[in-house]
């Protein structure tokens, strides 16, 4: 993990609108923090071309789906990391099916034509865990709003990741009783 907690809220609390937005919403100080593993498929697929195999590592997270060419092979380091841990949503067959429709298209978008590569067969489908700091921040309001930061890059983080987290937190509360209404 690049990031430890301070040079994470050193990042969120960056720019001159986010120290405002902070100040009129009344979220400058989190509540609390804690950096979570969630969990990563590591999709590798071959792009052949002119005879040619060349893999491509994608990401796609086992949360909410959310798709990136990986290149941060560096990063991984083998063994089970501390902190919490979430457990997949997806299965490896959806975030294959989604590795190979986000590589298709972003071979579209680059090429912007149909592209003459094609993708051959998976290679391997890796279950990973990626950090991410998470900061719990109470609004004037009252409502609990989250900021998500990746813990090994110091970038914020999309929607897909976020919804997916919060997804992820929901369903691993305790249940709760349902509320009795007053009786009077």
């Amino acid at each position: 993990m690049a990031l430890d907690k301070s040079a994470a809220l050193n990042i969120l609390s960056e720019g001159f609108w986010r120290r405002v937005f902070d100040r009129v919403h009344g979220d400058r100080v989190p509540v609390k923090s804690e950096c979570v593993w969630a969990p990563v498929y590591l999709v590798t697929i071959p792009m052949i071309e002119r005879g040619a195999a060349i893999p491509f590592p994608c990401a796609v997270d086992a949360l909410g789906g959310a798709f990136a060419l990986f290149a941060m092979a560096e990063a991984i380091v083998p063994g089970e990391p501390e902190g919490e841990r979430l457990g997949p949503v997806l299965t490896p067959e959806e975030a294959d099916d989604i590795a190979r429709t986000s590589l298709v298209a972003a071979m579209l978008r680059r090429r912007r034509k149909s592209p003459t590569a094609q993708l051959g067969d998976t290679v391997s489908i890796e279950l990973l865990r990626w950090p991410y700091w998470v900061f719990y921040h109470r609004r004037a309001n009252g409502a609990i709003s989250i900021r998500v930061l990746d813990a090994a890059t110091g970038g914020r983080v999309g929607h897909k990741i976020k919804l997916g987290l919060l997804e992820a937190f929901r369903a691993a509360a305790p249940a709760t009783q349902p509320h009795k209404g007053r009786t009077s």
